[in-house]
């Protein structure tokens, strides 16, 4: 968000509506980019003001917040809805792509026992 209004950039294809719920965190080798992250999206007059999740060397955990897991799921539960399905109360079959050790394939899709 520029002054209130949604922005994209030209070099991004977009297939969905705008997400507020995305967040972007740092993880193994690039939390010392937080700082100079903040300081690219204050400039660019982002809304949040920052653009990592932890909110840099004055910000919080957000591996004990969880809140990249949170929104990941938030993001699933949207996708599965927008296909007549709620991936909470309906079986379902899914991939996951990426290390079974970070923070949403291992607290979020552990915890949808429906999911084979």
């Amino acid at each position: 968000m520029i002054t209130g209004q949604g922005t994209v950039s030209s070099h991004v294809v977009t297939y969905d509506d705008p997400d507020p719920y995305l967040v972007v965190a740092p993880d193994k080798g690039t939390a010392d980019f937080s700082d100079i992250a903040n300081e690219v999206s204050e400039k660019s007059g982002f809304w949040l003001g920052d653009a990592f999740a932890s909110g840099g060397s004055i910000g919080y955990d957000h591996r004990k917040e969880g809140i990249t897991a949170r929104g990941g799921w938030e993001c699933v539960k949207l996708h599965f809805a927008e296909m007549g399905s709620n991936v909470q109360t309906d079986p379902a079959t899914v991939i996951g792509v990426g290390d079974m050790r970070g923070m949403f394939l291992e607290t979020e899709c552990y915890k949808a026992k429906l999911f084979n």
